[in-house]
């Protein structure tokens, strides 16, 4: 029912992943496996209130280390703070400043023809974000 080029293409081009599972249905639980590559009675994070061991090297530290620049943007919460794990952390209402244009101004040359944002007329163009 739904149309779905891009993503349909990406499969097709790409890796798919028929038979992946999540370690957790539950978020910092998840990421803080998906960091590290540990199942989560070893990360020591079994709900979104604990704390990442802290002898568990994280996947963007090991990055890191290897001369890569590190960024998350978007939500961290992985049971350590973001600051720990990535050399940069940005939600993304500001890294894109869409939606919280307060701490950071909106740039148009990341959204190339948006008009709105909200009800606030930002161009010329016929899109709204």
């Amino acid at each position: 029912m739904v149309k779905t080029p891009n993503l349909d293409r990406l499969a097709a081009e790409g890796m798919l992943f028929t038979r992946s599972c999540c370690s957790s249905p539950v978020c910092a639980p998840c990421r803080a496996s998906f960091l590290t590559g540990h199942y989560l009675p070893k990360t020591g994070v079994l709900t979104n209130y604990l704390r990442m061991d802290d002898s568990q090297v994280t996947f963007p530290t090991l990055l890191r280390e290897a001369g890569y620049r590190t960024a998350n943007i978007g939500k961290h919460h992985a049971g350590r703070s973001a600051s720990d794990v990535w050399e940069c952390q940005q939600t993304v209402e500001d890294a894109f400043g869409a939606t919280k244009p307060s701490k950071v101004p909106f740039d148009p040359s990341v959204y190339p023809g948006v008009r709105f944002i909200a009800n606030r007329v930002v161009d010329n163009s016929d899109r709204v974000l």
